[in-house]
């Protein structure tokens, strides 16, 4: 937990440096599906399709059309995957659970009087809170936290007084998942699997 602890700290101290240029705009919840999957694999690694749920805040930076968004979602990723070990084909399903904390600079082109483009960047901290293959508990064996990069094009439009979004994500992890493969009795050595990436469609409402 002391990491999460520490990614938190990081992300708020940020906000406050800047506090002086920047202007509360709005809340927000989001949830949608995450497209999971792994890549750097030397076996065969197929889409996890999984659930993704969070909120955000969004801070102007006066004068400029452009914000920062911080947000704090739970995420599921993982992979379908099989490979081989000597006569044994093994088939199965990872599942990596994490508190995902990207913080994002938001820039928004209006469209029309209503409806703005919005394409965001930036860093993304994730700490893991469950990992397992099939029945499988890997948690030990499995990295406590994760670096990505996280990149998004949208779409928002006012709606009975709320602020709806429509958004295409994609997350590239940039840290090894596993600290160490295991040894299942039945299929031999596990070839691990090393970072993940991640497509999600997310719907969001702002208040």
């Amino acid at each position: 937990m002391n990491s999460l602890f520490k990614i938190i700290a990081i992300l708020i101290l940020t906000i406050g440096i800047t506090t002086q240029h920047i202007q509360a705009q709005s809340v927000g919840l989001k949830s949608g599906v995450n497209i999971a999957n792994f890549y750097d694999t030397d076996f065969d690694s197929k889409n996890r399709f999984a659930f993704n749920i969070g909120f955000y805040g969004n801070f102007n930076l006066k004068g400029t059309p452009f914000s920062i968004q911080p947000e704090l979602f739970y995420s599921q990723k993982g992979s379908t995957s099989t490979w081989q070990s000597g006569d044994i084909l093994t088939n199965g399903t990872f599942k990596l659970d994490y508190i995902e904390i990207p913080l994002l600079l938001k820039f928004t082109k209006g469209l029309t009087y209503n409806t703005n483009l919005n394409i965001m960047a930036g860093p993304s901290f994730a700490y893991l809170l469950r990992s397992t293959f099939s029945s499988i508990d890997l948690k030990d064996s499995t990295r406590s936290t994760d670096f990505g990069i996280v990149g998004s094009i949208g779409y928002e439009f006012p709606f009975a007084s709320k602020l709806v979004s429509f958004e295409a994500r994609y997350n590239h992890g940039f840290s090894e998942i596993y600290d160490s493969g295991f040894n299942p009795e039945c299929c031999g050595e596990f070839p691990r699997p090393q970072k993940n990436r991640t497509i999600s469609i997310i719907v969001g409402i702002g208040f």
